[in-house]
């Protein structure tokens, strides 16, 4: 008996030591992929994946057919398109492949005055509030980093609008989102991570056959929304200091306790 537990005790030594050598040549072989660039960033996929566009910073943003789009607080306005989209001019038509979109599509965008139009092919609602990664991965996106908008116009497609990283410089908006998705903060539902909080300051949202959600990532100060044509607003447990829902018989709205208590709802 004592033989044997000596040997079993020998095997599980022999087995731990296996692991490590197996976990250390693991790190060295990444370690070495590294020193010799095989081995790629977030920030050098995100550059390799995207070309930069500055601009002149619009008043106005309307958005249409666009599969995915990210608005993210800036001091300095710019769009991201897919670089393998690459446009040569201001005013372009830009052919995504497939592994962007499931199917053929392209965007387009131009210049108008104080308004920049950019347009995609989608023509049907997109009602997708829960997607998870792999959907949003296999999107076309276009990112948009911006700062004082007037409004916003989108239909058609999803819509993520980033808050402020901090509570200095937070963004304020009036969207108006029609047939389509729109997040406030980011969707983690099932993160184990906790969330870093995104930061809202005043969000005026008109929504036509849209479904929203404001996130648990989302702190806002002031929201105050109009609901029409089988709406749906649902709350993933944001914290909002102030909130006026004003909604038609159609829509839904779907708060948790804390915005409940706070909320001023309308009919109309």
């Amino acid at each position: 008996m004592i033989s044997q537990m000596k040997t079993s005790n020998k095997l599980l030594i022999a087995l731990g030591l296996g692991i490590l050598l197996g976990i250390g040549l693991i790190q060295f072989a990444l370690y070495s992929n590294y020193r010799q660039g095989r081995i790629v960033s977030p920030k050098e996929l995100h550059t390799e994946r995207y070309i930069r566009y500055d601009m002149t910073a619009p008043s106005y943003l309307s958005l249409s057919g666009i599969l995915w789009v990210n608005i993210i607080p800036s001091d300095t306005f710019y769009v991201e398109f897919p670089k393998e989209n690459r446009p040569a001019a201001m005013e372009k038509k830009i052919s995504t492949p497939p592994r962007f979109a499931n199917e053929a599509s392209s965007l387009s965008y131009r210049q108008s005055g104080d308004t920049l139009l950019i347009t995609g092919d989608n023509k049907v609602t997109i009602h997708r509030p829960f997607a998870d990664w792999f959907y949003r991965a296999n999107q076309q996106q276009v990112n948009i980093y911006c700062h004082g908008l007037k409004e916003i116009f989108f239909s058609n497609g999803q819509l993520y609008l980033h808050g402020a990283d901090s509570q200095t410089g937070l963004l304020s908006a009036k969207i108006h989102i029609d047939s389509s998705t729109l997040w406030i903060g980011d969707y983690k539902e099932h993160d184990s991570e906790p969330t870093a909080t995104e930061f809202f300051d005043s969000l005026d949202i008109r929504s036509l056959n849209s479904i929203f959600l404001i996130n648990r990532s989302a702190a806002i100060h002031k929201l105050q929304v109009q609901m029409e044509d089988r709406s749906e607003l649902n709350d993933r447990q944001a914290q909002v200091d102030s909130l006026l829902v004003n909604y038609s018989s159609d829509s839904r709205i779907g708060l948790t306790g804390g915005n409940l208590k706070k909320a001023q709802l309308l009919a109309h």
